[in-house]
């Protein structure tokens, strides 16, 4: 089964949508699945994500090769974002850069549909899986629609989000009756979203995962015989989930 987890852009340095997504490529990829990461926009080589999705043999694929738009976009947005008297000085200034970005992006990724279409029908997954209501989930969502792909939403938070993440959240509402499922983090979450979009028949449970620390066969073996002779019983193997 080829799944296609995919997001706009790895929004790092620190991200728990972007953290939610690799570990649960890197999961299904150790679990033996053709798991692939797509996103809308291409990340720096460097981009720490992308590094371990590249290193555990995760396929990494972009829509759009390359956006010179998105990248100045991304380096005025960093700069401005950097410049604290600007936010001194104008107490509404990171309401009003991320209203513009909000806007410029929309319009932004509209254009992209036709090759978000080509590129999903040429890779034909069987299942899309898409994070976070982030700039281009709407589109994401209604091109897996259009070509037959089955869709899950996979919504990483909590329906008491901050108001400026409102218009992302009414977007998405106009897309979500096309996905074959949506899925929250847990089940107090999927009650708390089946209230806001009570047209949806049902919100699944995908926890988050933790990916497992590398270590070496030695490291395992020690701390096996450390818990087994303080617990006083025999060393034996433990069954960890994965």
């Amino acid at each position: 089964m080829k799944i296609v987890l995919c997001k706009s852009h790895f929004a790092g340095p620190v991200s728990g949508a972007d953290e939610t997504l690799v570990t649960y490529a890197l999961a299904l990829h150790q679990s033996g699945y053709d798991a692939r990461v797509v996103l809308l926009y291409p990340c720096a080589d460097d981009d720490q994500y992308y590094r371990r999705l590249r290193n555990a043999g995760v396929e990494v694929s972009f829509v759009v090769t390359r956006s010179v738009m998105f990248e100045a976009l991304q380096r005025v947005r960093n700069l401005l974002a950097g410049v604290l008297f600007f936010i001194f000085l104008m107490p509404r200034a990171p309401e009003l850069m991320r209203r513009i970005w909000q806007l410029i992006m929309r319009a932004m990724t509209h254009l992209h549909y036709r090759a978000c279409l080509n590129f999903f029908q040429s890779a034909r997954p069987d299942v899309l899986h898409v994070f976070t209501p982030d700039d281009g989930a709407a589109l994401l969502i209604s091109a897996g629609h259009e070509l037959g792909i089955p869709v899950l939403y996979h919504e990483m938070g909590t329906p008491h989000h901050l108001p400026m993440l409102e218009d992302y959240y009414r977007r998405l509402e106009t897309v979500l009756s096309l996905c074959t499922g949506v899925a929250a983090l847990s089940p107090r979450l999927s009650a708390q979203w089946s209230v806001r979009f009570p047209f949806l028949s049902s919100i699944s449970v995908l926890p988050l995962m933790i990916e497992r620390p590398h270590t070496t066969r030695g490291g395992r073996a020690r701390r096996r015989g450390r818990a087994a002779t303080d617990a006083g019983r025999r060393p034996r193997a433990r069954v960890r989930s994965p």
